[in-house]
């Protein structure tokens, strides 16, 4: 998810709140990040970072909102491959955070044996501070589903992401377009070890004044997974 979208963070020394469940339905999760980590303004309070999710759970639908608030978010590789493709960002730079503001929209139901999710995500970044391009609006939606079969499990998942660029380099509108589509299978030898194989495949559309830059990626994986 890290390398498709923004806003998959683990924040370093912060101040967390898991609430007990209310009604055993309703959660929710605060994540407070004090300024110790260089950021885009100087600020240095108990609360320059704030990070949010509330919860609904059942036994078969699962929903969800969640926020950041001026978080430090590193921007997936796709864009800033784009970027430095384009002449954004210098040829040796490999990666590229800033502190952005994002919303995400979660739910899952189950349904017997088979499970389908979604998400929705829009960022930006935070007080229209973004010193890598002239905006970088992020409008994001993940579908995916599974069924088990006894020890099988197949997967699907279709991600879709765009990020508006704005007029960065005064030639009109520039927007990267991402379509990600996978499958996998998990194979579990007990009820703690399974293995498992993924396949992917990407297409990044990278648009300038009209023109279109396409960088295709296909992506194979497998390993094996013990829980202790």
């Amino acid at each position: 998810m890290s390398n498709f979208l923004t806003g998959q963070n683990r924040l370093a020394n912060s101040i967390n709140y898991v609430s007990p469940k209310f009604l055993d339905v309703f959660g929710a999760n605060i994540s407070l990040q004090p300024g110790e980590q260089d950021r885009d303004v100087n600020e240095n309070h108990i609360a320059d970072g704030i990070s949010a999710a509330f919860s609904y759970e059942d036994d078969s639908l699962y929903l969800s909102f969640a926020m950041d608030k001026e978080i430090e978010s590193e921007l997936p590789d796709t864009l800033v491959g784009a970027a430095v493709g384009a002449g954004a960002l210098p040829p040796l730079t490999t990666s590229y955070s800033e502190s952005r503001d994002a919303m995400r929209f979660n739910a899952r139901y189950k349904l017997g044996d088979a499970t389908l999710s979604a998400m929705f995500q829009q960022s930006e970044a935070s007080n229209n501070l973004n010193t890598f391009a002239d905006k970088l609006d992020e409008d994001a939606i993940v579908l995916s589903g599974s069924y088990k079969m006894d020890a099988v499990t197949l997967r699907g998942q279709i991600a879709m992401s765009n990020f508006d660029l704005g007029n960065n380099f005064g030639v009109g509108n520039e927007e990267l377009e991402t379509t990600l589509i996978g499958v996998g299978l998990d194979y579990n030898f007990t009820q703690n070890t399974k293995v498992f194989t993924n396949l992917a495949v990407s297409k990044s559309e990278f648009t300038v004044a009209g023109a279109t830059a396409d960088v295709d990626g296909t992506f194979l994986g497998f390993g094996m997974e013990t829980r202790f």
